[in-house]
């Protein structure tokens, strides 16, 4: 008869034989089971669900932990996820949206006005702290106009150096979209940061493609002179800003005092719109002249930063 082998020198045989042809064990084992996933799918499933329903409990406060250990890791593989399939996302949102009823759209248009009316604060903060983060990354932290040098972040705006076109950004893209595209492309080289008043002056000489027929020239003409007269009735004698004594035109604006709702002036109203208007009416009351920096700072802050250093050296 055939002696047994000692089972120690079996065993010890057979873990020599494992470490030398680990890889391909392995490898026959996948292949197994692949072939026994595809001929049984439905105990695969039954197989997952179990074992999905074993550990839910434990795999939820393991998460929370994790969240809670490294939010900042959290924060940036979502925001990474996000951008990775955004183009998808949003063209299934599109595609969802435009197969929607009327009734469905006219919902979610009221709850998102909703949203936006019991969560302002949220969406300012939101704002602000994008716009502080890009201002800083172009400025090098110094915080101030790259042409004039006017300091101040809500006297600041970003500026599309080459124009709106080249990006695709027409008039109706927003600020958000705007910051969303600076940050998603890790703070491209055509955008910088300029005032307010800059940036208008900018625009207004930068060549482009005017109509030259009588009528065209007479128009542009006229809202020039319309735009001195009313500035000048306002802010006498000549048209400056009665917060900061800015006196380019070019720079200045109609700021309504009580704000814009409150006189029933909408988004639509232009600026050509208000100068006919004051002047239809008389020049009443709640209106004044400030430059485009007063203004934005007065719209974000509810008072300009200058009158807030006036009050400050009264008290």
């Amino acid at each position: 008869m055939m002696a047994y082998k000692d089972p120690k020198k079996a065993k010890e045989n057979y873990l020599r034989y494992r470490k030398r042809h680990l890889e391909e064990i392995r490898e026959k084992d996948r292949i197994q089971k692949r072939i026994w996933r595809k001929e049984n799918p439905e105990k695969v499933k039954e197989t997952n669900r179990k074992c999905y329903l074993k550990y839910q409990k434990k795999r939820i406060l393991d998460q929370r932990n994790y969240r809670l250990k490294s939010p900042e890791k959290v924060k940036e593989s979502n925001r990474k996820c996000y951008y990775k399939h955004r183009e998808e996302r949003c063209k299934n949102m599109r595609d969802y949206r435009d197969k929607a009823s009327p009734e469905k759209k006219k919902e979610w248009y009221q709850y998102v006005q909703n949203w936006h009316k019991e969560n302002p604060l949220r969406r300012k903060e939101w704002h602000f702290a994008k716009k502080f983060e890009i201002v800083s990354h172009y400025t090098n932290e110094e915080f101030n106009c790259q042409n004039c040098g006017m300091v101040g972040i809500s006297f600041l705006t970003i500026d599309h150096i080459e124009g709106r076109k080249k990006l695709r950004h027409d008039r109706n893209t927003g600020t958000g979209e705007v910051y969303r595209h600076i940050l998603k492309n890790k703070f491209p080289s055509d955008f910088q940061i300029l005032c307010f008043n800059c940036n208008m002056i900018k625009e207004i000489l930068r060549e482009k493609k005017v109509s030259q027929t009588r009528r065209s020239v007479w128009r542009r003409l006229h809202r020039k002179q319309l735009k001195i007269e009313v500035f000048s009735k306002i802010s006498k004698p000549n048209p400056h800003c009665q917060c900061c004594g800015y006196d380019d035109v070019d720079g200045l604006s109609i700021d309504h005092i009580n704000g814009r709702k409150k006189e029933g002036h909408g988004r639509n109203f232009t600026s050509s719109d208000l100068y006919s208007w004051l002047k239809r009416n008389d020049y009443p009351p709640g209106y004044q002249v400030l430059c485009l920096n007063c203004n934005a700072a007065k719209g974000q802050l509810e008072i300009c930063p200058h009158k807030k250093m006036e009050m400050i050296q009264i008290e």
